[in-house]
């Protein structure tokens, strides 16, 4: 019989636990519980990670099994877990083992509709994950937003606002979009024209006067220029602490891969910067990370922004 790695095998399941409370994230019906024992006809039987308010015609929709064994999973395993599964009407059925399992198990596992995976941490004493998976991260951090706009009259001691056009504030408005990845940028160049849905002609300017009276203009067409730099870092997997990754046993590259926000964040002091061609010459992991704007606004020349001045 397989030997158990830890002494109850509950950090395993834990670790399991977490990575599908991360796969069920955005749907907000999916309740993710541990150690559950579900009721059947013949009596309780415990799971040790149950998903449930997923699928509409499964009151349970996910179970999982997790064995933290110092070597592969036998058949033996398998035929008790298809024999409990068979008490209940489940949408997904799931095997995580630590040190995957013999060719005999996933056959067996495979006819009766299980799916095998295995389950490692990063810079977990006992869960390294491997480390010749490679990562390439390239930085896209936005430098300058010029707004231009093409018929503005100014009046002799007026002034205006360069940030407000339809009574919106451009700069926060991308501000907020950039943090919540709605500005999409292309794969190549250092500037291009953003558009915002939010800001749609006719276009407008309120523009005051010495005697602090408000007026509202048309300021013809308005145009959005985003300039931005990019840099570029590579590591491998392990060294990024509380990595976690999914791997499905006989699917060739097949696996969910979650990386810590805050772990991540840190890539400059743990990753090496390299160049463009080192990353277009990958064949690792590749992640695009959005940098917090240190956008320029002060810096605009006046005949930067209007096309006509009086």
């Amino acid at each position: 019989m397989a030997k158990r790695k830890s002494s109850d095998g509950k950090e395993y399941e834990k670790l399991a636990e977490d990575i599908f409370k991360k796969i069920f994230s955005n749907n907000v019906s999916a309740v993710i519980d541990r150690d559950v024992k579900l009721e059947s006809e013949f009596g309780e039987r415990q799971f040790d990670v149950v998903v449930s308010n997923v699928y509409e015609d499964y009151k349970v929709s996910v179970v999982v099994e997790c064995k933290d064994y110092g070597r592969p999973i036998d058949i033996f395993y398998i035929d008790a877990y298809v024999g409990k599964l068979q008490d209940f009407d489940v949408k997904q059925s799931i095997f995580i083992a630590k040190n995957g399992f013999t060719a005999n198990a996933l056959k067996k596992a495979a006819a009766n509709g299980v799916v095998c995976c295995t389950a490692q941490e990063a810079c977990h004493p006992d869960w390294n994950i491997d480390t010749l998976i490679e990562v390439y991260l390239m930085e896209v951090m936005p430098t300058k937003l010029s707004p231009r706009c093409s018929n503005v009259y100014i009046r002799p001691g007026e002034s205006f606002s360069i940030r407000m056009y339809n009574g919106i504030d451009a700069f926060s408005l991308f501000e907020d979009k950039w943090k919540n990845g709605d500005i999409n940028l292309p794969s190549e160049g250092e500037c291009g024209v953003i558009t915002f849905k939010e800001i749609a002609p006719p276009y407008c300017m309120d523009f005051t006067s010495k005697e602090d009276e408000i007026e509202t203009r048309d300021i013809g067409e308005l145009t959005f220029t985003l300039a931005w730099k990019r840099r570029y870092f590579k590591t491998t997997l392990d060294k990024i602490k509380k990595t976690q990754l999914l791997q499905f046993c006989g699917k060739e590259n097949a696996f969910h891969l979650f990386l810590d926000r805050a772990e991540l964040s840190k890539y400059e002091e743990s990753m090496t910067e390299i160049t463009k061609e080192d990353i277009d010459s990958s064949k690792g992991i590749v992640l695009m990370i959005s940098s917090k704007p240190e956008v320029k606004f002060a810096e605009m020349k006046l005949e930067d922004f209007i096309a006509v001045e009086v």
